[in-house]
């Protein structure tokens, strides 16, 4: 009887571990593989579950996908978490440390060594390693390259792309840095205001620490190591701004042409500006000028130039301004008009002081036409009306001082030759008061 009960046993006991071998999951338990239809699972369609203690950790699905059952849990090599959401799936962190534990913020995105580990904030795309790695509250934050953003705080609103980028920053807002480098001084450590800076270019913008508002465009363009350059720009490579609301275009060995595209062998100066004939118009102006030094309550104070023009250096000849005119029915190579209701008004006035020899405060040259005329000048509707107003000051020692000097070369056929003509009607029946010309002599 006791020997029927054991064989009743031992056959339950083999169809149970038949049982195990068909829907088992491990096909061979001895260990040695043997041949390719060895597995681990299932022969049939199930899930495979993994469990430690009773509890479930992971789950391999009937459609190959595999799923981490616990969300604060992750994928991990030798330790350290690579992939990983801490129970959110709003974010995602990609490589060691990066992200951190118990974040509560969402729809962050770190991807790198360290990047993003210290965050508490939302909405931020920081990828490469220790990019973003100090960012704390600091929101709606992109920075791609390693050490982009690193020691960004709390600064929002901020696109970092390339090493280094922005790597100083704490607190500057709305900062666009694009290139190696590019705008990594600014906003430093205390500086809390160094926002809506752009920089575009290797190592672009990166002296600016405290400044606002400023635009760096080109390799190593940048603003002089220093505070308070705000609202300027540095257009160009290795161009550099020292001042605040200031335009740099280019740098010292650089030509600015304007109009000139696709036209070959220009700019020919600092400055060139070409205007082409594309439609008509009144009045066609290349370059036009206005300075309008009215306060608001319409008071003048100083001296107002609409250009300013200095010649310094050395040279045989030394011209403020060359004007030429060419190829119309009257040439004027300048036209100098001074309007409006004032205690003066000079068309032009000439300054010419400290050489050695001469002095020449206008000098009118007038070549090859019917009719040459070095220069036009006349004045109208004031009180005293003067075509020229000509002052010669003379030093302790000159021997010669000339109000106006006037030089006539004859030409071959030449009838009258005169230096200096002068007419005056009058208005009046003595006829003393026209005057051509009057010389005063001193004592």
């Amino acid at each position: 009887m006791k020997k029927n009960i054991f064989n009743c046993l031992f056959l339950t006991l083999l169809s149970g571990l038949s049982s195990i071998a068909t829907y088992g999951q491990v096909s061979n338990p001895t260990n040695i593989w043997s041949n390719t239809s060895d597995y681990v699972g299932w022969s049939t369609s199930h899930d495979v579950l993994f469990k430690i203690n009773g509890t479930q950790y992971l789950t391999l699905k009937t459609s190959g996908d595999l799923n981490v059952v616990a969300g604060a849990k992750g994928y991990q090599i030798n330790g350290n978490y690579v992939l990983r959401h801490d129970g959110n799936p709003n974010n995602i962190f990609v490589g060691v440390d990066a992200g951190n534990s118990g974040m509560t913020s969402s729809y962050n995105t770190f991807m790198g060594k360290t990047a993003g580990n210290l965050n508490a904030a939302a909405d931020n795309t920081f990828v490469g390693s220790y990019c973003g790695a100090f960012n704390y509250s600091g929101e709606q934050n992109t920075f791609t390259g390693s050490e982009s953003g690193q020691f960004n705080s709390s600064g929002h609103d901020n696109s970092f792309l390339g090493f280094h980028s922005g790597g100083a920053n704490q607190y500057g807002h709305y900062n666009t840095f694009i290139g190696s480098v590019a705008g990594a001084g600014n906003g430093g450590v205390g500086v809390f205001d160094a926002d809506n800076n752009t920089a575009v270019g290797y190592y672009a913008g990166a002296n600016n620490i405290e400044g606002y508002e400023n635009l760096f465009l080109g390799a190593n363009a940048n603003a002089y190591y220093t505070s308070g350059i705000n609202n300027s720009c540095a257009i160009g490579c290795n161009t550099m701004v020292r001042t605040p609301n200031t335009v740099i275009l280019g740098n010292n060995l650089m030509n600015v042409g304007i109009g000139l595209s696709d036209i070959a062998g220009g700019p020919l100066a600092n400055l060139h500006v070409f205007r082409d004939h594309f439609v008509n118009v009144t009045d066609p102006t290349a370059v036009f000028v206005e300075n309008n030094d009215v306060d608001k309550d319409g008071d003048y104070y100083g001296n107002a130039y609409g250009i300013r023009v200095r010649t310094l250096g050395a040279n045989l000849f030394n011209y403020g301004g060359h004007f030429k005119a060419e190829n119309a029915t009257i040439n004027t190579a300048g036209r100098f008009e001074a309007t409006s209701i004032a205690a003066i008004n000079s068309g032009g006035y000439f300054i010419a002081a400290n050489a050695e020899e001469s002095n020449i405060g206008l000098s009118s040259h007038a070549l090859d036409g019917q009719l040459s005329e070095g220069g036009i000048f006349s004045g109208s509707n004031a009180v005293t009306n003067f075509g020229v107003d000509a002052t010669a000051d003379a030093a302790l020692n000159n021997d010669y001082n000339f109000g106006v000097k006037g030089l006539a070369n004859p030409g071959r056929n030449t009838i009258f030759n005169v230096g200096v003509l002068g007419e005056a009607p009058v208005n009046s029946p003595d006829p003393s008061a026209g005057l051509g010309t009057w010389a005063v002599y001193a004592d």
